[in-house]
Formats: structure tokens, sequence, C-alpha cells
């Protein structure tokens, strides 16, 4: 549908999602919440960083319509006129309000909330337009896709379920959701290469040696894994330490079967984000399901995320079976 072409559903919905919803699940693990109790807000959740996200989509799309056009590159915003595109964003401005007046008693959630928006309107509007200015570009990308909706998600959960969430927790999330979003903006900007250098957008990967970007690599993973580590010890999630050993097993598997495992750049056309896989399938349904084993009733909210997020057990699914097939050839 055009609808979801233009907000760019496909690119953020199985991809971004998750992972931030594993921290209202972990938060619902640690606070012994009802089933019954988290239903609004889950639903408060949900919808809320759909509007972020839908946000993100029409910004990025509106402010970068002459570098894509320079580029060669489509742009969904660029067959719509001038009416058109501020219809669009006043629309899903508007909707953020919403959230943000039901939000307008609790100060920090409503801080994190709304600093997502800033920091893409930053990232992407000028005169600030800090896409263009290397590291800060990249700062303020995983800032606004990860970090302040990753915290936003946890404090409201928190606040909503009474529970005191604790500067540990806190910390541990910020930590972890903070490098895997500096690691995708990262993957996202060598991705987009050779599009920003017709274009001439400076980014980070265009001005990067090789040996910064093996530095960079090293740094951001080892933060990412420790601070994953605290924060699955902090909230007693250690079933999802067992998922873990799950996932690295599958990784050997694709891997040996020529699948390129990288921290965000690749070099193959058939490569996989090490840890992605892991943050959004493995890591929120084994909170789900052990959820689910101290209370039956979370079966149901289980079975609802594999459903609405049924794309990341695909896509998993057909590596096991293209590595599969790619085994048999070979012998």
């Amino acid at each position: 549908m055009k609808f979801f072409k233009v907000i760019r559903a496909a690119e953020w919905w199985d991809y971004k999602l998750p992972p931030i919803l594993a921290a209202a699940y972990l938060v619902l693990s640690a606070s012994h919440a009802s089933p019954e109790s988290t239903a609004p807000l889950l639903i408060f959740v949900v919808l809320s960083l759909i509007a972020g996200a839908i946000y993100v989509s029409i910004i990025n799309d509106m402010t970068d319509i002459r570098e894509d056009m320079a580029a060669g590159k489509p742009n969904r915003m660029e067959g719509y006129g001038i009416f058109t595109r501020i219809v669009f964003l006043a629309t899903v401005l508007s909707a953020a309000f919403v959230f943000c007046w039901y939000m307008r008693h609790h100060t920090l959630s409503l801080l994190l909330y709304g600093g997502a928006y800033v920091m893409f309107t930053l990232y992407s509007v000028p005169p600030f337009r800090l896409k263009e200015r290397k590291g800060w570009g990249v700062l303020a990308d995983a800032a606004g896709s990860q970090l302040l909706p990753t915290l936003y998600t946890a404090v409201i959960s928190s606040a909503y379920l009474g529970y005191a969430l604790s500067n540990d927790k806190f910390l541990a999330l910020g930590l972890w959701s903070l490098a895997f979003g500096l690691r995708g903006i990262l993957w996202h900007q060598f991705h987009d290469l050779h599009n920003d250098a017709r274009s001439g957008v400076n980014t980070w990967a265009r001005q990067a040696s090789a040996r910064t970007v093996r530095l960079t690599g090293y740094i951001l993973i080892v933060t990412e894994l420790c601070s994953l580590a605290w924060m699955l010890f902090s909230f007693g999630q250690y079933m999802c330490f067992a998922a873990l050993g799950i996932y690295l097993l599958y990784v050997m598997y694709i891997r040996k079967n020529g699948t390129e495992i990288m921290l965000f750049r690749y070099t193959r056309p058939d490569y996989c984000i090490f840890m992605s896989e892991y943050y959004q399938l493995f890591l929120p349904l084994t909170v789900l399901v052990s959820l689910a084993i101290g209370n039956s009733t979370f079966v149901y909210l289980l079975m609802l995320h594999a459903a609405v997020f049924h794309m990341g057990i695909i896509r998993v699914l057909k590596r096991i079976a293209g590595s599969r097939i790619k085994s048999i050839i070979t012998k």
C-alpha cells in the first residue's frame, strides 16, 4: 500500500520496535504486573513509538529530496506537493502532541519521548543538519532511534506500573541501546556510502579510515555485550543467556555456510549484523516466555507479539533453510 511506503514501515516495524519493546517486557518481568493491567500501557507505548517512527520517515524524506535526486535514489516525498508534505507532517506531530499531553505529569517520560523528536529534527533539518556533521550525526541518530525510545519505554512502563526503575537498570539499558544504535546508524551509512558520495553528503563513514572503523567496531561491540549482560543480570533474566547461547549456535551455523557476520560494515551481499536478530527476535520472545512461565495468561501476549512481528521469525527460518541448502550443494 502507498501509505506504508510513505511511512517506510518495512524499514522499522520488525527491526526497530521489538528491541525497544523488550525494555517494556523487562520492566513487566521485574514489576510482577498482571497481564490485564499491562494492556493499556503496551497499546499506548506501541502507538507512541509508531508515531515517532513515522515522523522520522517523513522528515528524513522531506529533507533528503535534493540529495536523493543527485544520487539517483528514489524518495517517497518527491511525488507530493509541498501542501501534502505539510499535511503529513502536521498529522504526525498532532499525534505526538496527544501522546505528550497524556505524559504531561511525568516529566522524565515526556523529555525522553520529546527528545527523540528533537534529535531527529536536528539530524535532518537545515541549518543544523547533523546528518552531514560526521560524529554528531552518528550520535544524534543513535540517540533518536534507539537510546531515547528505549529509555522512554522503560521509564513510562515503570511509571505506569508503579515500579521503581533503579539507576543501574536505567544505565544498563542506556549503554546497551546507545551502543546498538551507534552500530545501526554506522551500518546505514556504509550501506548508503555510494549514494552519499554521489550526492555530496559528508557522513562519518565517508571520512573514517579503515583503522578507525575497526577500532570503533571493537569498542562498540564490547560495550554493547557488557551492558547487555549487566542489563540481563540486573533484571534477573537468566533465560536470556540461554537464548544467547542458541543464537550464537545459529550464527556459527549460518557463518559456516557462507553468511558474513559483521559489526556494521559488510563486504558481501549475504551478510548478517551480529546480535541484531538476537535483539529483534530472541530477546523479546525469551522475556515473554519467562513471563508466561510465571503467569500463563502472558501466553496471549507472547502469541500476539510473535504474530505482529512474525517477519523476524521468518527471516531466521529462511537463513537456516538457505544455509542448509548451501551446505547440501557444497557437499
